[in-house]
């Protein structure tokens, strides 16, 4: 028996499923073996990967208000204006959201995210590029000029 998901036919919750008690052995063994490991990436990470349907999954820390967080720095602290945005860190989460993101708003927002940083990064460089002939001016020895 293999286990592979396919998409067939829409399937409500009384749909009766007809299988032998050998592919409904392996169906228990699958679920045990995804529990353990399961619980080695809890132990690993600190923090619950998966759960049954009736548990909720638990998370180091509220990721949806981490995410409200950064929308709002992101749309009221523009790199013009704050030296020194963490657009490195930006650009990481934004490479998560598009890569993991479960739902069309998770990654566009990492589109967006990632737009956003790129952009903090070229204000950080020309700032940076602005102090660097600053310094090279204010060297200058005005008696041999």
């Amino acid at each position: 028996m293999e286990f592979r998901r396919r998409r067939l036919l829409p399937l409500s919750d009384n749909t009766v499923v007809n299988c032998t008690v050998h592919d409904l052995r392996k169906i228990e063994d699958l679920i045990l073996k995804l529990r353990e490991q399961n619980d080695q990436l809890s132990k690993k990470s600190g923090n619950k990967v998966s759960s049954g349907p009736t548990e909720e999954a638990e998370a180091p820390f509220p990721v949806a208000d981490a995410l409200e967080v950064i929308q709002w720095a992101v749309g009221n602290l523009p790199p013009e204006m704050h030296k020194g945005w963490p657009h490195e860190a930006l650009s990481r989460v934004a490479a998560y959201l598009k890569e993991h993101g479960d739902r069309v708003e998770g990654m566009t927002l990492g589109i967006t995210l990632a737009q956003f940083s790129n952009e903090a990064a070229e204000i950080e460089e020309y700032r940076a590029q602005r102090e660097k002939v600053a310094r090279e001016v204010l060297a200058i020895d005005p008696d041999e000029g």
